[in-house]
């Protein structure tokens, strides 16, 4: 299904491309565009690999661009929502992939002469000064594909609560994602593992388990950051410690890993502390060489405020959609689109979204097993729900608080 849709996506884009091939774009006239929702992560000091900020930098991938923009991979951040944007960079229009795969397709012209100013990546944090400033990770492989660590991080004993945290990579570009929980202490310590070829912390496939109760929120480049309302935040336990779960991009080379995490407290006596609910089925079975649709209903028995939502999916699901079926009929997409495993995080809303009582959230994902698949190839046997690395998930977790 995702690949039906992209064909025929990029198939719309050449038409109109050939249609208006007579009306030369101009990297001047493009120059923009690349700025507002490319060069926020194509920049020195920034997460992508390359830059994108001058003429001669987009003209040597002019071909690339072209095709990764046409067939809607980038910007990475393809999942719509009636909440409004998910990612902090948006999406290209139509016209936009039109005029850009325009101008790779025909020698990609300069126009007048102009560059890309970069953003300013001050050292400065983005939530002013955190009240705590940790650290975790190790080095990045230099070869293969994405993957995941998790790094048990103390809980500093001053602090009382959570409100808001932020990132900032040693090395930008090795770090795509970054989830964060508090997991009770004995647990953590006999999963985590001793050194090992990747350093310390220990191997994830993408996922910390099945209690959702213990997630904080999540972290990546060009996202909204992680911060509740005000008069919210989480408390911590006695026992309790901070497992950070990385997912390293190697870029071809060994790079540095590591990451400082700050932390924001609430000063005030009583905060309403978030919750999580969960929509999704264990009931997943998908044909050897086959496909598969999952359907899960959950009614909501309260008033609620959506501040985030955190899907679970693995290698074999291709599309996700979850649905807020309101009692006046009306409908809103929570969130939905293609999934690739390994472009998908937790996503923070910038205005929490409420949802009245009586609303069924109803979530479908499609799934294939060797069909159209990106990353792996079929399996001979079917897949079945489990947190092992050929197993399959389906859930879609809801971080809420009561709309009182």
């Amino acid at each position: 299904m995702r690949f039906a849709v992209a064909f025929l996506a990029f198939v719309s884009v050449a038409a109109t491309v050939a249609w208006m091939a007579t009306q030369e774009t101009t990297y001047a006239e493009l120059a923009p565009i690349f700025a507002a929702k490319c060069v926020p992560c194509h920049s020195p000091g920034g997460s992508a690999p390359f830059s994108l900020t001058t003429h001669e930098a987009v003209r040597k991938r002019a071909e690339k661009v072209g095709l990764m923009v046409a067939s809607y991979v980038m910007p990475p951040c393809q999942l719509k929502s009636d909440f409004g944007e998910l990612c902090s960079i948006p999406r290209l229009s139509f016209d936009e992939i039109v005029a850009i795969r325009r101008w790779s397709t025909s020698g990609a012209p300069k126009g007048r002469p102009i560059s890309v100013k970069p953003p300013n990546r001050k050292t400065d944090w983005r939530l002013g000064g955190p009240d705590e400033v940790l650290a975790g990770g190790s080095r990045v492989r230099a070869e293969g594909g994405a993957y995941w660590r998790a790094y048990i991080i103390r809980i500093p004993a001053g602090m009382k609560n959570i409100k808001a945290f932020d990132v900032r990579p040693a090395y930008p570009p090795a770090i795509r994602h970054v989830l964060l929980s508090i997991e009770p202490e004995m647990e953590a310590r006999m999963t985590d593992s001793k050194l090992g070829n990747d350093g310390p912390g220990f191997g994830t496939f993408g996922s910390l388990g099945p209690d959702t109760q213990n997630l904080v929120g999540a972290w990546a480049p060009g996202y909204y950051k992680w911060r509740l309302p005000r008069g919210s935040a989480i408390p911590f336990q006695k026992d309790r410690i901070f497992v950070a779960q990385v997912q390293y991009n190697p870029t071809g080379k060994v790079a540095d890993g590591k990451f400082e995490l700050a932390l924001y407290g609430s000063r005030q006596r009583e905060n309403r502390v978030p919750q999580w609910l969960s929509v999704g089925t264990k009931a997943i079975e998908i044909p050897p060489v086959g496909r598969k649709t999952m359907r899960a209903i959950k009614p909501l028995t309260e008033d609620i405020r959506v501040l985030a939502v955190h899907p679970e999916a693995r290698l074999a699901a291709r599309e996700m959609m979850l649905t807020a079926k309101l009692p006046n009929g009306n409908s809103r997409k929570v969130f939905g689109g293609s999934w690739d495993l390994y472009w998908i995080g937790a996503y923070n809303f910038l205005n929490p979204q409420r949802l009245p009582k009586g609303t069924m959230l109803e979530l479908t994902i499609e799934y294939t097993n060797g069909l159209d698949a990106m990353h792996t190839p079929p399996q001979p046997e079917k897949i079945v729900y489990g947190y092992g690395p050929k197993d399959e998930l389906g859930w879609v977790h809801l971080q809420y608080i009561p709309a009182k």
